[in-house]
């Protein structure tokens, strides 16, 4: 596989968490380390310079006895003492400590590090002690304790990094669950209830696409209405075309008349609720006998109703719901028909986000009421 594709990919919650506890614990253990590095080093010198105390404190007061009344110290017998007075130098070994130029300095001595305390003393006159032990030991010890610290160090970075995994396996749980639940989906299905707990972005996360979900449901629907609005239209446009136009050549007694109101503001498809209007006008002709049709239009704040009176037969009370459905025909209508003329107004109403409904007619006939929302 090549590599390219593999450092692309982005990585994952888990990955991100875990890397960023194992840098952040990195920072702190590497101030702590340093600090504990740094006290290590200071303490173990100190340790040092206080035995190097101890048999200097020890020592002087043999001094002025001359070198060889000089016992060996209780604690530490393996201290090098030097002692000049003078242009003499006497020391305890075969080893002789350079003189130093201050209290406490590191030396070298045939290839051998010393730490080595100097002391002036005021008697016996020009006379000056120099204790020293060997510096290799505390520096073998002081490293074997470094050695230590970036033992624990790293081993608190790697269990800093693998908590930080761990706790980020809990804590996408969530996620997985939601991808898993979004995975399941079929195209056409209705919106699921999309279930998620845990983390407040999680669930923020499962609302967010459960509101996506049902926002594409509600369009699907309205798509498929529409779909089935244009079939329905397709299939029995052969049966409606005859227009009000058509109705009065072929009922040449027929009077159409619109009653003058108010500019009437309607946002729809013109095509559509001309359809509506030819179909309302000629059902009033064709199955309702009318010699006379109006049509008028009132504007509220609510919307806009578009009424079709005529003084035709009418339709019974009991029958105005269903004969806007399909294939269904008012026991008044005196020609044949198909049943889809009030059928294809109520779906264009629907279409428009409004209603048809049937009353009387003060013309004595049927009033068709098309009642469309205001625009928005």
């Amino acid at each position: 596989m090549p590599l390219a594709p593999i450092f692309r990919r982005t990585p994952s919650l888990r990955t991100r968490v875990a890397f960023a506890t194992a840098i952040g614990a990195a920072i702190v253990v590497t101030i702590v380390g340093t600090i504990v590095w740094i006290g290590i080093t200071n303490d173990r010198l100190e340790r040092l310079d206080r035995r190097l105390d101890e048999a200097a404190g020890f020592a002087v007061p043999f001094v002025p006895r001359g070198l060889d009344q000089i016992p060996p110290s209780p604690n530490d017998q393996d201290v090098v003492i030097t002692v000049r007075r003078g242009d003499q130098v006497r020391s305890n070994s075969d080893v002789v400590l350079p003189r130093q130029n201050s209290d406490y300095a590191t030396t070298e001595v045939d290839g051998i590090r010393y730490r080595v305390r100097t002391v002036e003393l005021s008697y016996p006159e020009a006379t000056t002690l120099e204790v020293g032990a060997t510096y290799d030991d505390t520096i073998a010890d002081t490293n074997n304790l470094h050695r230590r610290v970036l033992v624990i160090c790293a081993l608190a970075v790697g269990a800093a990094a693998f908590l930080g995994w761990a706790l980020a396996t809990f804590a996408v749980r969530p996620f997985r669950r939601l991808a898993a639940q979004t995975r399941q989906i079929e195209a056409g299905d209705k919106a699921p209830d999309v279930e998620i707990g845990g983390a407040t972005e999680a669930v923020e996360i499962g609302e967010a696409i459960k509101g996506l979900l049902e926002r594409i449901w509600t369009e699907q629907e309205r798509t498929q209405a529409a779909l089935a609005s244009a079939r329905d239209f397709a299939a029995v446009s052969a049966h409606e075309l005859r227009t009000p136009l058509t109705a009065m050549r072929v009922y040449p007694e027929l009077e159409v008349s619109l009653a003058p109101s108010p500019t009437c503001i309607i946002i729809g498809l013109p095509a559509g609720l001309r359809l509506a209007v030819d179909n309302a006008i000629a059902n009033a002709v064709k199955h309702g006998g009318a010699t006379r049709v109006q049509l008028s239009a009132v504007s509220s704040r609510d919307g806009v109703e578009i009424a079709v009176d005529d003084n035709g037969s009418g339709v019974p009370k009991a029958e105005r719901s269903e004969v806007f459905e399909r294939f269904k025909r008012g026991s008044t209508a005196s020609h044949s028909g198909s049943g889809l003329g009030l059928a294809l107004v109520a779906q264009q109403a629907e279409l428009h986000g409004g209603t048809a409904s049937l009353a009387n007619s003060p013309l004595g006939g049927a009033r068709l009421v098309l009642s469309l929302p205001a625009p928005h």
